[in-house]
């Protein structure tokens, strides 16, 4: 069966759709703007590992570029420090479900400490409950994208209702976060864009995306095959099975 020509992007309708059903006008449109955005910088970066994964080298690309734009707005919405880690933990994310699903075990166990550790990292510059639910966002995004290009449609479609979830609950989640974020002085404001500035430097630079690791004409070294932690699902009946979220750690 074959998904969308362009699931991410399904994905992004689908969950921005729930998020706005259930929008509450209370809140802020900064924490709308963080949430919107951090929700695009998971699926793209999820999507750039899973397509690199199966050699959709074009398509990965795309969804590489588009990543780390997004990267780069997070600095202006969310609080110092925030915003790397969160970069930080939807890469380990991706790659780890994305290498899992590929089998190729001793990266994944790499990025699974990447994961944690960018997790620590966001816990200490955001409240314990945000942190959370961004971890769940990125590792939803992930495990849909690599379950996805696997065919395991029913993981994914699981994987999918999870990430609509973290869609709805982010928005009130960051409000205080990106509070503080617009409280920042001129200084404040003027560190930030010369951290953007520099990071768009360093970004035209040659040399391999952190978000696509294109370095590779296939997998790279192999790893002892063994059995996926995660369990196997049937393929879906239905041709038009969405390429929704995988379950990050349902099975």
């Amino acid at each position: 069966p074959r998904g969308p020509a362009r699931p991410e992007l399904s994905l992004l309708a689908t969950a921005m759709e729930a998020a706005a059903a259930d929008r509450q006008p209370e809140i802020p449109p900064s924490a709308w703007a963080a949430a919107s955005a951090l929700s695009e910088l998971t699926v793209h970066a999820a999507w750039a590992a899973a397509n690199a994964r199966t050699l959709q080298w074009g398509a990965s690309h795309r969804d590489a570029q588009r990543a780390k734009e997004v990267a780069l707005q997070l600095e202006a919405l969310l609080p110092e420090g925030a915003a790397p880690a969160v970069v930080q933990l939807s890469l380990a994310a991706a790659w780890y479900a994305s290498n899992t699903r590929r089998l190729l075990l001793f990266d994944a166990a790499r990025d699974l400490r990447k994961l944690e550790e960018a997790a620590a990292e966001l816990a200490k510059v955001m409240p314990p409950e945000t942190a959370k639910s961004v971890k769940a966002l990125a590792t939803s995004a992930a495990w849909h994208a690599a379950n996805a290009r696997s065919m395991l449609w029913l993981d994914a479609e699981r994987d999918l209702t999870r990430f609509e979830e973290c869609c709805r609950q982010l928005p009130a989640l960051l409000q205080g976060v990106t509070d503080g974020a617009a409280a920042e002085t001129p200084a404040d404001a003027s560190r930030v864009r010369r951290r953007r500035r520099a990071r768009a430097r360093l970004e035209r630079l040659d040399g391999p995306s952190p978000f696509c690791r294109r370095g590779q004409a296939g997998p790279r070294a192999t790893s002892p095959r063994a059995t996926s932690p995660r369990g196997t699902s049937p393929r879906a009946a239905s041709a038009g099975a969405p390429a929704s979220v995988g379950a990050g750690e349902g099975g």
